[in-house]
C-alpha cells in the first residue's frame, strides 16, 4: 500500500511541475494577447490563449484526481498550485 502511495506521489509532483509551465505559458499568452492592437493576430493569439486555459485547466482536474487518490492526508498537506483561492 505504501508503494502505492509514493508512486502516487510521484505522479502528484510531477502534475504539479507540468501545471506550473502550463501555468506560465497561460500567462505568457494572455500577456502576448492583451498587448497587440485589433486584428487578425490578436485573434490567433486569442485562440492561443484559450488553449492554454484549457490545458491549465485540464491538468488541474488530472492534479485533483490524483489528490483524491492519495486521500484526504495527501491532500492536506499537498501544495495548492494553480488554484484560485
Amino acid at each position: 500500500m505504501s508503494g502505492q502511495i509514493h508512486l502516487n506521489g510521484i505522479e502528484l509532483e510531477r502534475l504539479e511541475r507540468e501545471l506550473y509551465a502550463l501555468l506560465e505559458i497561460e500567462q505568457a499568452a494572455q500577456r502576448r494577447w492583451l498587448a497587440l492592437p485589433v486584428g487578425y493576430e490578436k485573434s490567433q493569439a486569442l485562440a492561443e490563449y484559450s488553449t492554454a486555459v484549457a490545458a491549465a485547466s485540464a491538468m488541474r482536474q488530472k492534479r485533483e484526481g490524483c489528490l483524491v487518490k492519495l486521500g484526504s492526508k495527501a491532500s492536506s498537506s499537498c501544495r495548492r498550485v494553480g488554484s484560485s483561492s
